[in-house]
This record gives C-alpha cells, sequence and structure tokens, in this order.
C-alpha cells in the first residue's frame, strides 16, 4: 500500500533510534557572541563555508562530534523547522540542548511539515530526514495539527478534477480513523438536500 503524505510526514518525527545526528540551532542575533567563545578551526570554517546562522542556513561539521549547524529565525518558529526537514538529506537527527514546551513543539510541527512529499502523481522523494521527538513537545497535539495541515495542503494540490467523492474518500476516511471520528461518505448515489 503506498503512503499517503499525511503518514510520510508524521514518520518523520520517530520516538528513539540508535544514532542521531545532534542539529545545533542558532538565531542569527547571538551568532557572534556564539562563536567567539569556538576554537578558531571552527572559526575558520564557519568563515570559509560563510554560515553566519541566517535562518535556513545549514552546514555540517566533522570536527569533534559531528553535527549540523542550522539558523533559525526564532527557537518557537516551525518554519525555520520546516526549513531544516526541507533542506537536510535522509538520516536520523536529534535537536542539541532543552527546549521549551512552545519550541520544542513548534520544532516537531514545523519538521513534519518540512517533510510534506505531495507525491499523488510522481515517486515520493527516497527518504527523508527523521527527528527524534523534542522531549517537552505535546506529541498527541503536534500529530494532529500536521495531520490537519497535512490533509489541506494534499486537498488543496490535487486538480478540481480529481477531486470527486471516490478521490476525496481515501483522505477523509484516513483522517477519520487517525481521529476516532465516525464518518459516512457516499460515493457514487445522489444526495437528498432536502427540497434544495
Amino acid at each position: 500500500m503506498t503512503e499517503t503524505s499525511v503518514e510520510r510526514a508524521t514518520a518523520c518525527l520517530v520516538g528513539r533510534a540508535k544514532t542521531a545526528l545532534p542539529v545545533e540551532t542558532l538565531v542569527q542575533g547571538d551568532f557572534d557572541a556564539w562563536g567567539r567563545k569556538q576554537g578558531a578551526a571552527l572559526r575558520d570554517w564557519l568563515k570559509t563555508t560563510g554560515f553566519r546562522a541566517r535562518p535556513g542556513q545549514v552546514t555540517f561539521l566533522q570536527a569533534g562530534e559531528a553535527r549540523v549547524l542550522a539558523g533559525i529565525e526564532a527557537p518557537d518558529d516551525p518554519w525555520s523547522y520546516a526549513e531544516l526537514a526541507e533542506k537536510l538529506p535522509g538520516g536520523v537527527y536529534r535537536l542539541a540542548g532543552e527546549l521549551d514546551a512552545r519550541s520544542a513543539g513548534a520544532a516537531a510541527l514545523g519538521w513534519a511539515l518540512g517533510c510534506y512529499d505531495f507525491a499523488r502523481y510522481r515517486k515520493p522523494r527516497a527518504e527523508l530526514p527523521r527527528l527524534i521527538w523534542p522531549k517537552a513537545a505535546d506529541k498527541a497535539a503536534v500529530t494532529a495539527a500536521a495531520e490537519a495541515v497535512t490533509l489541506v495542503r494534499d486537498l488543496v494540490n490535487i486538480p478540481a478534477n480529481d477531486l470527486g467523492p471516490a478521490t476525496r474518500s481515501p483522505p477523509a476516511r484516513a483522517s477519520a480513523w487517525s481521529s476516532a471520528a465516525r464518518k459516512r461518505v457516499g460515493v457514487g448515489k445522489s444526495v437528498d438536500l432536502g427540497g434544495r
């Protein structure tokens, strides 16, 4: 069975992994102060690569503990984390440091939204980057929001001529199943609108 966009997006968040590459996020305004605390070799590497912690900027570090440095707009900006999920190659990542509940939820939601891959008419991306759930994230709230946004994005991306009841019912059923709702989907019969 083909994975849906919703399943792929929420599968980007994992409970644990044997190994995960740490992602250290930096706000551009904090970069200079952070950089002064780093060794000369790392400062030279960052200068050579042009990394200045601009939002969406990513660099891989191999010296010492391998890790990713990533520029973000703010710790609680989900779109910064979405951009990371779009840019990073497949693999397992974890956010370095502790995040408060708001930032942890934003990171998880953003990551899931960044893994959105509308592949109805083409092959899906081979491997999506996966993020270990941040500890303070509300998993139920993040999952519900990611599923809702992904379902709406699918419905927006599907051409109108493919949006008949038979086409809409699988996403609706998937949504109903995951939210424990009960729905009746009528396909192939006219609907009585009560004399309208």
